[in-house]
């Protein structure tokens, strides 16, 4: 399990992730339980480019974590950045997914439990000073996705994402489960889903008026459902953030995730030291990075 940011300011972006991985033997012959690890290296730096990844959802490939997979891509230089080439985003975003989707297809081709294997390359092609995300989700997508901004910066998470969707959107997946309860027709839920995907990214209208307006509008269900959410959403980020409130920003949403799987959930699905770099046109900087080190032992 996992939380992954990132966070694209105007000075660059801001890359984060939790260390919880978690392991679910569910063997027909016999179950172990959970297990939970909070060492597990998800951000990772590709090669000397100005590129990072994070990776989220299916933790290990057979008997090879990501990281590991992560270090071969970068010595068998699969990432297409080879010779006079110049560094591109998209292509390694290309070779990587191709790169891992073999391996995943090795493993799994033939079962019918297919969890699946997430990754976001961030980071800026060799001579640009233009961000670029994208994002791929194994093996339910094609090819990689581009991630935009409006105003070419926002906030981007995935893994365990339901304490920052209330945070930031006053919603989460359990508005899907409501939703369920209510009878909308098919032309009804498109159009929620369309609102969803296109709400605007600009200044929450907080006010009693709005709150009043809604009310006693009189609008349709679905109308006022996206109402009710314009109301309780607000902008973390906004054009002109400096890189360094991009860094508190990600870790005050990866810490509140943690907080959330440590008090509120039987497992701590999310936890352990939060990784942390920023990419900018010029380079890639470790922020904060776990490292190995010796038994240290605790006092009884």
């Amino acid at each position: 399990m996992t939380i992954v940011v990132s966070v694209q300011c105007s000075e660059g972006i801001v890359l984060a992730a939790d260390s919880a991985v978690a392991v679910i033997d569910n063997s027909e012959h016999e179950t172990h339980g959970t297990s939970v690890w909070n060492h597990a290296k998800k951000l990772s730096h590709v090669g000397e480019y100005n590129i990072g990844t994070l990776s989220f959802g299916l933790g290990q490939i057979g008997q090879r974590n990501i990281q590991s997979l992560m270090y071969e891509f970068e010595v068998d230089k699969k990432c297409g950045c080879s010779g006079n080439t110049p560094v591109k985003v998209s292509k390694v975003a290309q070779e990587l997914y191709k790169f891992l989707r073999v391996h995943y297809n090795a493993q799994y081709d033939n079962s019918k439990n297919r969890p699946p294997l997430g990754m976001i390359i961030a980071g800026y092609s060799k001579g640009s000073f233009e961000p670029e995300q994208y994002r791929f989700l194994i093996p339910h997508t094609a090819s990689p996705v581009k991630i935009d901004f409006p105003n070419k910066v926002g906030i981007f998470f995935d893994g365990l994402p339901d304490a920052i969707y209330r945070l930031l959107n006053g919603i989460d997946y359990s508005l899907a489960l409501a939703l369920s309860e209510i009878d909308l027709n098919a032309s009804q839920l498109d159009q929620l889903a369309q609102a969803l995907n296109n709400m605007s990214r600009g200044p929450s209208t907080e006010s009693i008026d709005e709150f009043v307006r809604i009310c006693n509008g009189g609008p349709d269900l679905v109308t006022k459902l996206i109402s009710w959410m314009n109301l309780m959403r607000f902008d973390a980020i906004r054009p002109g953030m400096p890189l360094q409130d991009g860094i508190d920003l990600a870790v005050w949403l990866i810490e509140s995730t943690i907080g959330r799987y440590r008090f509120a959930h039987a497992y701590p699905f999310a936890g352990g030291p939060i990784d942390i770099a920023v990419i900018t046109h010029a380079q890639y900087t470790w922020i904060q990075r776990k490292s190995w080190h010796g038994y240290e032992k605790r006092p009884i």
